[in-house]
């Protein structure tokens, strides 16, 4: 009765490690088929299956192992990838392999870093040239071409420290010489235009000055030059205009005076238009007939008769009389009295 009793708990024993073991449960198809051979112990089949199972296991746990290494190096892999670290990629993948030889996706892997670590390299190499270059630009003060570089060397290294700020720095810079370059033509325009006593535009040249550079001394003390000049000679315009106004009122005030014969009053008035402008010729000529006219006199004509000749003024006409030579008295004759006498009856 035992031994029918052990018989059946082997058969189920071998009957459940089999079928395990064909399902390729191997720890099932162990335990159970371990349970047969300590019932039957020389039982050659269940100990050729169960050593089958041991190998079987053996080579899943290798074969498990091997895949989580293969799947943990291709997901270290991908990381570098992402990070660009394409050295560490190529090691992943290359690690990859060596669990799973030939694999696609570790081969893919292999490629396409050996392929974006060379253009790394390249790009490396450039941005490296571009930077360089920059900075020797920056060095001669060629502000435009280091700008140029700087932009290039962020091509090949998008968002890199150095040549963001080596952009900024030239740029900033090339404003200051902007603005440095027109503060000097500016100032030099305005000290050229206050030379030629052209103020407005002096005025105008410091102003833009002062907007480059504000508080400039020398541009300061050319406005406040120009300025103070401007103004002087806008009241020098406003006195001359004065002036010949003045001027104007006494010529024509001495014109109606002489026209009304008051030469006196009109000499005063002319001598006053004379003191602003001198050897002014009108004036001269208005001078000479107030002071021709001065006597109010006039003598009558050579001929001493009512007649309608102009009558020139006396200083004009009156000649230069010359000294009478005084002569001798002789003695009167008898004949001279007589003659005299006879001058006389006659005339009357």
């Amino acid at each position: 009765m035992g031994s029918v009793k052990s018989q059946a708990a082997f058969d189920a024993a071998f009957d459940k490690g089999k079928k395990a073991f064909d399902a390729k449960n191997y720890p099932v198809a162990i335990l159970s088929l371990k349970q047969a051979l300590d019932l039957r112990p020389t039982h050659p089949q269940a100990r050729q299956l169960y050593d089958l199972a041991n190998t079987a296991q053996s080579a899943a746990q290798k074969t498990a192992a091997g895949d989580a290494a293969y799947l943990q190096a291709l997901r270290t892999g991908k990381e570098h990838m992402a990070t660009k670290n394409y050295p560490a990629a190529i090691q992943a993948g290359q690690e990859a392999l060596k669990h799973r030889p030939g694999d696609q996706a570790a081969t893919q892997l292999v490629q396409q870093a050996t392929s974006l670590q060379q253009q790394a390299a390249t790009a490396d190499a450039a941005y490296t040239q571009s930077l360089k270059t920059g900075q020797q630009h920056m060095a001669t003060k060629n502000y435009p071409a280091a700008i140029q570089a700087a932009q290039e060397a962020l091509k090949h290294r998008p968002g890199d420290q150095a040549a963001t700020q080596l952009v900024q720095q030239a740029t900033s810079l090339q404003q200051s010489a902007a603005k440095d370059a027109a503060f000097t033509q500016a100032l030099g325009a305005a000290q050229k235009a206050f030379a030629a006593k052209n103020y407005a535009a002096a005025i105008q040249g410091a102003q833009e000055a002062l907007r480059d550079r504000p508080n400039d001394p020398q541009a300061t003390a050319l406005l406040q030059q120009a300025s103070s000049a401007q103004n002087a000679a806008s009241a020098a315009v406003v006195a001359e205009q004065k002036k010949k106004a003045s001027f104007s009122e006494a010529v024509q005030k001495g014109q109606l005076l002489i026209g009304q014969k008051k030469f006196a009053e009109a000499l005063q008035s002319l001598q006053s238009a004379n003191g602003l402008y001198p050897n002014d010729p009108t004036v001269a000529q208005l001078m000479a007939q107030a002071t021709s006219g001065d006597c109010g006199r006039r003598l009558p004509c050579r001929c001493r008769l009512r007649c309608r000749r102009p009558r020139p003024p006396c200083r004009r006409w009156i000649p230069r009389r010359r000294p009478r030579r005084r002569r001798r008295r002789r003695k009167p004759t008898i004949e001279r009295r007589c003659r005299s006498i006879w001058r006389t009856v006659r005339t009357r």
